[in-house]
Protein backbone atom coordinates (compact mmCIF):
# COMPACT_ATOMS: atom_id res chain seq x y z
CA UNK A 1 0.00 0.00 0.00
CA UNK A 2 1.74 3.48 -0.94
CA UNK A 3 1.94 5.95 1.47
CA UNK A 4 -0.23 9.38 1.96
CA UNK A 5 -0.27 12.42 2.97
CA UNK A 6 -3.83 12.13 5.24
CA UNK A 7 -6.23 14.53 4.58
CA UNK A 8 -8.06 13.83 7.67
CA UNK A 9 -7.28 14.15 11.37
CA UNK A 10 -5.28 10.90 12.48
CA UNK A 11 -3.41 9.65 14.74
CA UNK A 12 0.62 9.25 15.51
CA UNK A 13 3.16 7.78 17.77
CA UNK A 14 6.26 8.36 19.43
CA UNK A 15 8.64 6.14 21.47
CA UNK A 16 11.11 6.98 23.23
CA UNK A 17 13.42 6.47 26.54
CA UNK A 18 13.14 10.10 27.61
CA UNK A 19 10.14 11.58 28.98
CA UNK A 20 8.84 14.60 27.51
CA UNK A 21 6.31 17.39 27.14
CA UNK A 22 6.47 18.52 23.79
CA UNK A 23 7.95 17.39 20.54
CA UNK A 24 11.53 18.97 20.12
CA UNK A 25 12.71 18.29 16.29
CA UNK A 26 16.26 19.94 17.24
CA UNK A 27 16.93 17.12 19.84
CA UNK A 28 16.50 14.61 16.89
CA UNK A 29 19.40 12.35 15.97
CA UNK A 30 21.34 13.04 12.69
CA UNK A 31 22.36 10.36 9.99
CA UNK A 32 18.35 9.38 10.50
CA UNK A 33 16.34 7.91 7.47
CA UNK A 34 14.92 11.25 7.11
CA UNK A 35 17.41 13.78 8.70
CA UNK A 36 17.52 15.11 12.34
CA UNK A 37 13.91 15.11 13.35
CA UNK A 38 10.76 14.31 15.53
CA UNK A 39 9.85 10.81 14.37
CA UNK A 40 6.46 9.18 14.33
CA UNK A 41 4.60 6.48 12.80
CA UNK A 42 1.00 5.52 12.65
CA UNK A 43 1.76 2.15 13.85
CA UNK A 44 1.55 1.81 17.72
CA UNK A 45 3.30 -1.25 17.91
CA UNK A 46 6.21 0.07 16.01
CA UNK A 47 7.31 2.78 18.16
CA UNK A 48 6.82 0.58 21.42
CA UNK A 49 9.26 -1.46 19.07
CA UNK A 50 10.97 1.63 18.58
CA UNK A 51 11.43 2.55 22.57
CA UNK A 52 11.83 -0.92 23.74
CA UNK A 53 14.94 -1.51 21.84
CA UNK A 54 16.49 1.70 22.91
CA UNK A 55 15.58 1.32 26.56
CA UNK A 56 17.27 -2.51 26.24
CA UNK A 57 20.23 -0.97 25.08
CA UNK A 58 20.72 2.01 27.11
CA UNK A 59 18.90 1.13 30.62
CA UNK A 60 21.02 -0.79 33.63
CA UNK A 61 19.69 -4.38 33.56
CA UNK A 62 16.46 -4.67 35.06
CA UNK A 63 15.87 -1.07 34.89
CA UNK A 64 14.45 -0.59 31.54
CA UNK A 65 11.83 1.68 30.81
CA UNK A 66 10.00 3.67 27.35
CA UNK A 67 7.26 6.36 26.83
CA UNK A 68 4.82 6.24 24.08
CA UNK A 69 3.03 9.41 23.38
CA UNK A 70 0.24 9.69 21.18
CA UNK A 71 -0.37 12.40 18.98
CA UNK A 72 -3.38 14.13 16.72
CA UNK A 73 -2.38 15.49 13.79
CA UNK A 74 -4.17 17.01 11.00
CA UNK A 75 -2.95 18.54 7.53
CA UNK A 76 -3.15 22.24 7.67
CA UNK A 77 -6.01 23.83 5.19
CA UNK A 78 -5.75 26.83 3.47
CA UNK A 79 -5.18 29.96 5.16
CA UNK A 80 -2.55 28.72 8.03
CA UNK A 81 0.88 28.57 8.21
CA UNK A 82 2.71 26.99 5.30
CA UNK A 83 3.71 23.69 5.43
CA UNK A 84 6.19 21.95 2.90
CA UNK A 85 5.81 18.26 2.98
CA UNK A 86 8.09 15.77 0.77
CA UNK A 87 6.01 12.62 0.27
CA UNK A 88 7.86 9.32 -0.70
CA UNK A 89 4.88 7.18 -2.11
CA UNK A 90 6.75 3.93 -2.43
CA UNK A 91 9.97 1.93 -1.42
CA UNK A 92 11.82 2.62 -4.89
CA UNK A 93 15.11 4.32 -5.90
CA UNK A 94 13.93 8.06 -4.85
CA UNK A 95 13.48 6.75 -1.47
CA UNK A 96 16.78 5.02 -1.16
CA UNK A 97 18.56 7.59 -2.60
CA UNK A 98 17.12 10.20 -0.14
CA UNK A 99 17.98 7.77 2.54
CA UNK A 100 21.51 7.25 1.87
CA UNK A 101 21.93 10.94 1.47
CA UNK A 102 21.04 11.61 5.19
CA UNK A 103 22.30 8.08 6.66
CA UNK A 104 25.92 8.02 5.12
CA UNK A 105 26.24 12.33 5.43
CA UNK A 106 29.41 13.34 6.86
CA UNK A 107 30.29 14.30 10.12
CA UNK A 108 30.27 17.95 9.27
CA UNK A 109 27.59 17.95 6.61
CA UNK A 110 24.35 19.36 7.25
CA UNK A 111 21.32 17.31 6.76
CA UNK A 112 20.51 17.74 3.13
CA UNK A 113 16.47 17.84 2.70
CA UNK A 114 14.95 21.63 3.91
CA UNK A 115 11.50 19.90 4.56
CA UNK A 116 9.33 20.47 7.30
CA UNK A 117 7.56 17.39 7.19
CA UNK A 118 9.12 14.26 5.56
CA UNK A 119 6.46 11.11 4.95
CA UNK A 120 7.16 7.52 3.68
CA UNK A 121 8.54 4.09 4.48
CA UNK A 122 11.13 2.78 7.20
CA UNK A 123 13.89 0.86 6.12
CA UNK A 124 13.90 -2.76 7.60
CA UNK A 125 17.15 -3.97 10.30
CA UNK A 126 17.33 -6.57 7.92
CA UNK A 127 15.44 -8.81 10.48
CA UNK A 128 14.28 -12.15 9.12
CA UNK A 129 15.82 -12.01 5.59
CA UNK A 130 18.54 -14.87 3.87
CA UNK A 131 21.98 -15.68 5.83
CA UNK A 132 23.65 -13.14 3.76
CA UNK A 133 22.10 -10.46 4.32
CA UNK A 134 22.01 -11.04 7.96
CA UNK A 135 25.43 -10.74 8.32
CA UNK A 136 25.07 -7.41 6.62
CA UNK A 137 24.50 -4.27 8.97
CA UNK A 138 22.15 -1.79 7.25
CA UNK A 139 24.44 1.09 6.99
CA UNK A 140 27.30 -1.51 5.58
CA UNK A 141 24.79 -2.45 2.87
CA UNK A 142 23.79 1.09 1.93
CA UNK A 143 27.35 1.99 1.70
CA UNK A 144 27.88 -1.25 -0.66
CA UNK A 145 25.59 1.21 -2.74
CA UNK A 146 26.80 4.11 -2.69
CA UNK A 147 30.20 2.73 -3.61
CA UNK A 148 28.56 0.95 -6.68
CA UNK A 149 29.27 -2.67 -5.40
CA UNK A 150 25.17 -3.49 -5.88
CA UNK A 151 22.22 -1.97 -7.69
CA UNK A 152 19.13 -0.17 -6.19
CA UNK A 153 16.72 -3.33 -6.87
CA UNK A 154 19.11 -5.39 -4.52
CA UNK A 155 19.04 -3.28 -1.90
CA UNK A 156 15.44 -2.41 -1.42
CA UNK A 157 14.77 -6.29 -1.84
CA UNK A 158 16.54 -6.40 1.57
CA UNK A 159 15.62 -3.99 3.39
CA UNK A 160 11.95 -3.62 2.31
CA UNK A 161 10.21 -4.69 5.01
CA UNK A 162 7.61 -7.98 4.73
CA UNK A 163 5.08 -4.98 5.85
CA UNK A 164 4.76 -1.49 5.36
CA UNK A 165 6.17 0.74 8.40
CA UNK A 166 5.82 4.29 7.81
CA UNK A 167 7.40 6.95 9.63
CA UNK A 168 6.69 11.02 9.51
CA UNK A 169 9.81 13.10 10.36
CA UNK A 170 8.87 16.89 11.94
CA UNK A 171 11.67 18.58 10.70
CA UNK A 172 11.15 21.84 12.09
CA UNK A 173 8.97 24.17 15.01
CA UNK A 174 6.40 25.10 12.70
CA UNK A 175 5.37 21.28 11.82
CA UNK A 176 5.95 20.31 15.42
CA UNK A 177 3.27 22.22 16.06
CA UNK A 178 0.25 20.78 14.17
CA UNK A 179 1.10 17.90 16.76
CA UNK A 180 -1.25 17.70 19.59
CA UNK A 181 -0.86 15.24 22.52
CA UNK A 182 -3.04 13.39 23.42
CA UNK A 183 -1.83 10.67 25.94
CA UNK A 184 0.96 8.58 26.96
CA UNK A 185 2.20 5.62 28.72
CA UNK A 186 5.03 4.23 30.53
CA UNK A 187 6.38 0.60 30.12
CA UNK A 188 8.57 -0.68 33.12
CA UNK A 189 10.61 -3.91 33.07
CA UNK A 190 9.71 -5.47 36.94
CA UNK A 191 10.51 -8.25 38.44
CA UNK A 192 7.02 -10.01 39.27
CA UNK A 193 6.96 -13.43 41.22
CA UNK A 194 10.18 -14.07 40.21
CA UNK A 195 9.53 -13.05 36.16
CA UNK A 196 10.55 -9.85 34.68
CA UNK A 197 7.91 -7.95 32.80
CA UNK A 198 6.92 -5.09 30.97
CA UNK A 199 4.13 -3.57 33.31
CA UNK A 200 2.25 -0.31 31.24
CA UNK A 201 1.29 2.98 33.28
CA UNK A 202 0.11 6.36 32.26
CA UNK A 203 2.27 8.97 31.80
CA UNK A 204 2.12 12.17 33.00
CA UNK A 205 4.80 14.04 31.14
Amino acid sequence: MPFEIPEREISLYHGTVIAHSSPAPSEGLHRTDFGQGYYVTSIPFQAEEWAKSIAYQRMPDGKESFYVYEYAFRRPGKGAEEIKIRLFPEYDKRWLDFIVSNRLAGPDAQDLPRDDLIIGGMADRLKDKPDGSRRMTLPGLLEKYQRGETDAQTVLSIIRPRKAMDQYCFRTEAAARLLRRVRGWQWTREKIFGEWRWIRRDAHV
